[in-house]
């Protein structure tokens, strides 16, 4: 029998991988079972390890390695406290870890070696060119806390644990710090291969390549190319600059900010320096476009065409739209003109103190978020055609050779391809010259056909080549019409049939109409004049562009310049000439000629309108002098009669209150015709505005109703309000309107069915409201006017969440005329002539109702048979709504409409209280007007001239001095004061209470001609406690005084 020794070192000689493995599983069978073994990895009690597998003198494990020379990155890893790792000490590594650590260090690609469970980190010396600042902390430390900021490569483990597969990452984006705390992109292609172990993968090979140079320069020249694909379609410059930010715009990381600036020097000074710079391109071709560069413009601007950039919070100021070469300087820290002089790159930095602090919060890259710490300034020229673009360079790319490279590149391919654009479009220019060029060279051509028979043809080659090209039609016909010669160009323009030659076929391309008139001019050239001549082509003028919301369509008109080619004994030979298509500036003269005569009739028709509001103003005003002169007549002479009491008949009394309630009448129909002058106003300003507040429509309808009763009654016309099922059935309660604009319709319609209907035998007016989830749409027999498409802003509300509640009116009045129809709803007009001067009125009503109806969403349309009556009615667009919640004073000033007349009531009609009253009224008559009203109302009056009357008035009171001062119960005051104004004197009364220097709230009710909304909400947030607009009447102001005071008073 072989002894066990020499088995052991055979085995130790032929396969020492397999014995060393053996015996470890061994060992740890044997240390599970007595706890005084120690593990098999770690050094025996007496300090000696485990024998070790050599692997040759150059095992950089070793502790004494036969490898002569050391990298510092070696010399770092053989010193490390190895101990303190979940590895051990060196000294104790498995023969697998070691193998793989020479075969880490051996490779010339960055390697990494991730062993163990907590994938503890090994790597050669070219792997710090990815950990960048993360090294040398990153060596034996764990995978999870090397790259904690990436957190799906740790997680590649897992997976590859879970799948026993190796992990791939082709060109992955990593962040890399820099020793300065700069953060840098990094294009990594990386593959991880697990190595098994015993109970799973004990460590996994990480080999990289670093592709960042390679993935940056073909992201940059992508960029160039798709900036080549935009560029190349433009042929004009203004094209061209606007398609330079586009070609930009998809590379968000080279190009994280960019404003591109062009220089506008006046296109009149452009156009004479034209020739010229054509002249000094064509002797010059090759010159630096710096060398003649100028910018004595006689008003250069460098013009803002457009910012790349992210959005960020807050915005920053906007970029100036346009701006002088000095404010340029102020903008960008540099003078554009002298950037554009030197034709150089400029660069800036916020290092060095150079990058505008106007555009440093501004420039975020839009690929990571980061402020550009550089920036680049290019200038484009071509000729007289500059601009600058101001780029802010990657924040995370450095500024080397590379990046410099392809800013150079960036601006070569932009003044050529500027160069290119320029050529183009001065080519174009001068094409449209070529008609007078092509018609003078074919008369010298001709005229050389008598001293040359080859001459002639090689002339008339030139021409035709040259005709072939021209933009303009050319044609050479017989005297009999027969066809000698039409280029391209006169096919397009007159659609003639290319395959029909027959004698004259081609006047078919003329208008119909206009053949007879072109006979004439063909006599006249067979004669051999030399005529031009306009005409119409029977083709339709159509075109793609618009003006004015107008396309551009309509007949198509040429203009012709022909004459006659004679022979030798005069008679004409052929007819030659060319034809210019003119329909764009003939449809463009058309459209002046209609745009002026809209304006004359929109003059004429402002006009008429001046005079029918004059009439109307001042008919009331003779009606009113009348009135007043026949109670002065009928007073006065009352007054002489002897004693203190006065006598007066009925008829008298009666007589006076007609005349009183004649002259109120005339104020309220004045007030009318102010109230729909000033919404007209705000309609044709953009003024007028809808706010929608939560209300009851049928309260609100009932309640505008109300406003009739005495005109009504007068009248003796009965009114019905008729709910439909469908309000019911929709259970309409509170819903989302404007009550002011609602009633100021609902005021309209109402008051035009009475003023219509009081004179028929058969007097009626129903009022019906209703409601639906649809639109409501026209039907037979009645038919909603549309909307314009210009209108003011709407009302907006989804269509899922709509309600569209319908009111209409209906009377029987006299109705409408057919033909009256079409001048309804329209600005300053009425059905007919007649309707003024039998109904009076100014032509507003209903064109205001329709623009009311307009901006809420809806429509307003009629139904009418002459003789029959009419039917008006009008939908609005609403959304529900919960209850109102807040001040209900203030809700109900919103919901403020223009009074009606009523009739006059007595004062017995309501109980009058006793007020201590200071009236504040700069205009003396209406001050000794209105304190005799509220004196002969049983009030005691004081007055004041302006606000500064007024508190020193105020401080005699009661409020300042409690023992003692006089009484006060409200004020009323005007708003439009001399010295001190009412707004002013009401912010000083409420500030003195604050400071306690008025005890208690003084009662303040404004009366004042401001009668618009904003105004008087002015007013109420100064610190008013009511507003009343003149004009008005008393029981109006004693109902307020009640509210203001609370019910209290003497």
């Amino acid at each position: 029998m072989v002894p066990l020794r020499e088995v052991y070192e055979k085995l130790e000689e032929l396969d020492p991988l397999w014995l060393e493995e053996t015996l470890r599983q061994r060992w740890r069978q044997l240390a599970s079972q007595n706890e005084n073994l120690v593990p098999v990895e770690a050094p025996l009690k007496n300090g000696a390890p485990l024998r070790q597998i050599s692997m040759g003198p150059h095992d950089i494990t070793r502790q004494e390695s036969a490898v002569d020379i050391l990298s510092d990155h070696l010399k770092r890893f053989r010193s490390y406290d190895w101990a303190s790792t979940d590895l051990g000490p060196m000294s104790a590594w498995s023969y697998e870890l070691r193998r793989m650590i020479n075969l880490c260090m051996a490779d010339p690609r960055p390697v990494a070696l991730w062993w163990g469970p907590n994938r503890t980190l090994l790597h050669n010396d070219a792997y710090r060119g990815v950990l960048q600042e993360r090294y040398p902390r990153a060596l034996g430390k764990p995978v999870a806390e090397v790259w904690h900021d990436v957190p799906s490569f740790p997680a590649n483990f897992d997976v590859i644990d879970a799948t026993g597969k190796p992990a791939f990452g082709e060109d992955t984006l990593f962040f890399v710090t820099q020793d300065n705390g700069r953060i840098l992109e990094a294009w990594i292609s990386w593959a991880i291969m697990p190595l098994p172990g015993e109970t799973g993968n004990v460590g996994y090979y990480n080999s990289c390549s670093v592709n960042t140079r390679q993935i940056i320069y073909e992201r940059r020249m992508s960029t160039l190319l798709t900036l080549e694909r935009y560029t190349s379609s433009v042929s004009t410059v203004k094209g061209f600059w606007a398609k330079i930010l586009k070609g930009l715009d998809s590379n968000h990381a080279d190009i994280p900010f960019a404003t591109l600036y062009t220089l506008d020097i006046g296109d009149e000074w452009q156009s004479r320096q034209s020739d010229r710079s054509t002249q000094e391109r064509r002797s010059s071709s090759s010159s630096d476009a710096s060398s003649n560069f100028s910018l004595s413009g006689p008003s250069s601007q460098w013009v803002l065409q457009g910012v790349l950039e992210s959005a960020s919070e807050p915005e920053p100021p906007e970029l100036p739209e346009s701006m002088s070469d000095e404010t340029s300087e102020e903008t960008f820290g540099i003078s554009l003109k002298v950037t554009v002089k030197t034709g150089q790159p400029k660069i800036l930095r916020v290092a060095d103190g150079t990058f505008p602090r106007s555009l440093q919060a501004r420039a975020v890259s839009r690929a990571y978020g980061d402020l550009c710490q550089e920036a680049v300034l290019i200038p484009i020229t071509r000729g007289r055609r500059h601009a600058c673009l101001f780029i802010g360079l990657n924040p995370r790319c450095l500024y080397d050779a590379d990046h410099e490279r392809f800013i150079s590149m960036l601006k070569r391919q932009l003044a050529s391809s500027l160069s290119g654009v320029v050529m183009a479009e001065e080519e174009t220019r001068q094409a449209k010259v070529s008609a007078d060029l092509a018609a003078r060279e074919r008369m010298q051509l001709t005229e050389r056909l008598n001293f040359s028979e080859q001459d002639a043809k090689e002339k008339e080659m030139r021409f035709r080549s040259m005709a072939d090209q021209a933009p303009v039609g050319m044609f050479e016909f017989g005297p009999n019409g027969e066809w000698e010669y039409a280029n391209d160009s006169w096919y397009a323009l007159t659609q003639h049939p290319r395959d029909d030659f027959t004698p004259k076929s081609w006047t078919s391309s003329i208008h119909p109409d206009d053949r007879a008139e072109f006979d004439s001019h063909w006599s006249r050239l067979l004669a051999g004049e030399t005529i031009q001549f306009e005409t119409r082509l029977a083709k339709p003028f159509i075109s793609d562009e618009y003006i004015g919301g107008e396309r551009l369509q309509g007949e198509a008109w040429a203009s012709s310049y022909a004459y006659a080619e004679k022979n030798a004994d005069g008679s004409v030979r052929n007819i030659l000439g060319c034809v210019v298509d003119i329909s764009q500036y003939k449809f463009m003269q058309g459209f002046q000629e209609r745009r002026t005569a809209e304006a004359l009739e929109l003059k004429r028709q402002q006009e008429a309108f001046m005079d029918t509001t004059s009439h109307e103003a001042r008919n009331p005003l003779s009606a009113m002098s009348l009135c007043v002169e026949s109670i002065i007549s009928t007073l006065q002479p009352m007054l002489k009669s002897p004693g203190e009491q006065i006598r007066a008949s009925r008829e008298t009394i009666k007589s006076t209150l007609e005349s009183a309630e004649m002259i109120m009448e005339c104020v309220q129909h004045q007030k009318f015709i102010m109230d729909d002058v000033l919404t007209l106003s705000k309609i044709g300003s953009g003024l007028l505005v809808v706010s929608p507040i939560e209300i009851q429509p049928l309260d609100e309808l009932k309640r505008g109703l109300r406003l009739f009763e005495g005109e009504l009654r007068q009248a003796d016309i009965p009114l019905q309000l008729v709910v439909d099922p469908s309000y019911k059935d929709l259970n309409i309660d509170y819903l989302l309107l404007d009550p002011t604009r609602l009633l100021q319709i609902l005021i309209n319609l109402i008051t035009n069915a009475i003023k219509f209907t009081k004179d028929e035998a058969i007097r009626r007016i129903t009022v019906t409201i209703s409601a639906s989830r649809q639109r409501p749409e026209s039907n037979d027999g009645f038919s909603f006017m549309p909307n314009a498409e210009d209108s003011n802003a709407r009302l907006e509300v989804e269509e899922d969440s709509a309600i569209y509640l319908q009111i209409t009116v209906e009377d029987t009045g006299r109705g409408i005329e057919r033909h009256e129809l079409d001048h309804l709803f329209q600005r300053f007009q009425q059905a007919s002539p007649k309707t003024h001067v039998k109904y009076g009125g100014s032509g507003l009503g209903l064109f205001i109702c329709r623009e009311l109806a307009k901006m809420q969403g809806g429509q307003i349309g009629v139904s009418t048979a002459f003789g029959r009556g009419s039917k008006f009615a009008f939908y609005l667009k609403a959304k529900r709504c919960g209850a109102p919640v807040g001040d209900d004073k203030r809700m109900e000033q919103q919901r403020s409409v223009p009074t009606r007349t009523k009739p006059i009531a007595s004062n017995s009609d309501s109980e009058t209280r006793r007020r201590v009253v200071l009236l504040v009224e700069d205009n003396l008559v209406n001050q000794k007007v209105m304190a005799k009203q509220l004196r002969s109302a049983g009030h005691d009056v004081t007055v004041a001239n302006h606000g500064q009357e007024a508190l020193d008035h105020i401080r005699t009171t009661h409020f300042c001095v409690p023992n003692g001062g006089v009484e006060l119960d409200v004020v009323l005051m005007d708003i439009e004061m001399p010295i001190m104004g009412g707004l002013e004197c009401t912010s000083r009364i409420r500030e003195m209470e604050m400071k306690g220097e008025i005890q208690g709230r003084v009662s303040l009710i404004a009366v004042t001609a401001n009668a618009r909304a904003e105004q008087q909400k002015q007013a109420m947030d100064v610190g008013f406690d009511a507003v009343i607009t003149k004009p008005f009447k008393m029981e109006a102001l004693r109902v307020e005084m009640d509210s203001v005071c609370g019910g209290q008073g003497g």
